[in-house]
C-alpha cells in the first residue's frame, strides 16, 4: 500500500466544492470517514505525462492509495467522488516565497496567516515558506496549530524573522519612520545565535 500522507493534496479537491454540479458526475454521501476520488486524471511530477485516475482512497483525511483498483467493498461504504475528464489531479505545491505579511492601512506590516493558509489552499498550494517573517511567533503560533489539526492551512515552514535593512519597518511599527534596521556594531557571535534562536523554535 502506498501511503501518501497530508501534502499530497488535490486542487480538485477544492475544486469540486466550488464547481457546478455538472462538472461533477456523481456524489455519493455516508457516515464513513472514507474517501474515494475515481475518474479524471492523474499527474503525480514524477513522469511527464498524466494517466487515467482509476481511484484514490483518503481514510480519516490521510492518503491511503493511489491508482486503487476498487472494488465493490471498498465502494459500498465510502464517500465517492466521480470526475469528469476535465479534471487533473495534481500533487500540493510549494510556494517558497509566499507572502504572508501586508501593510493594508499604512500602520507597518503583519502577518496574516489565518486567512492568508486558506486562500494558499484553495490555489493549491499546500506548503509554504515565507522567506522572512515581521512578526515570527504568529507564523510559528499558527503552524503549531494546523499542526495539531486545530486550524486550516498549508504546512507552514516558518523562516524566522528578516535580517537586515527589512527590519525597519517592524520594529517601528511604521513603514514612513526612520529607523536603523541592523544595528552596526552586531557581532558574528549576535548573529549565529539569533539564527540558532529561531531555528530551535
Amino acid at each position: 500500500m502506498c501511503k501518501i500522507y497530508t501534502k499530497f493534496l488535490l486542487i480538485l479537491v477544492t475544486g469540486c466544492i466550488f464547481s457546478s454540479t455538472s462538472a461533477i458526475a456523481q456524489w455519493s454521501e455516508t457516515s464513513s470517514n472514507k474517501l474515494v476520488v475515481r475518474g479524471g486524471w492523474v499527474f503525480d511530477g514524477i513522469g511527464d505525462t498524466r494517466r487515467r485516475n482509476t481511484g484514490i482512497v483518503m481514510e480519516d483525511r490521510i492518503f491511503t492509495l493511489v491508482d486503487a483498483d476498487l472494488g465493490e467493498n471498498v465502494l459500498s461504504n465510502s464517500n465517492v467522488i466521480d470526475l469528469d475528464d476535465e479534471y487533473t489531479i495534481i500533487p500540493g505545491m510549494i510556494d517558497l516565497h509566499a507572502h504572508y505579511n501586508f501593510d493594508l492601512v499604512d500602520k507597518g506590516r503583519a502577518e496574516e496567516v489565518v486567512y492568508n493558509g486558506i486562500l494558499f489552499l484553495a490555489n493549491g498550494v499546500t506548503s509554504t515558506w515565507s522567506a522572512g517573517e515581521y512578526f515570527p511567533d504568529r507564523v510559528i503560533r499558527q503552524r503549531d496549530l494546523i499542526d495539531a489539526g486545530e486550524a486550516t492551512g498549508p504546512r507552514l515552514f516558518a523562516s524566522g524573522p528578516y535580517f537586515g535593512g527589512f527590519r525597519c519597518e517592524y520594529n517601528v511599527k511604521t513603514a514612513d519612520d526612520d529607523c536603523i534596521a541592523w544595528p552596526n556594531d552586531i557581532t558574528e557571535d549576535e548573529i549565529r545565535a539569533e539564527v540558532d534562536y529561531w531555528a530551535e523554535r
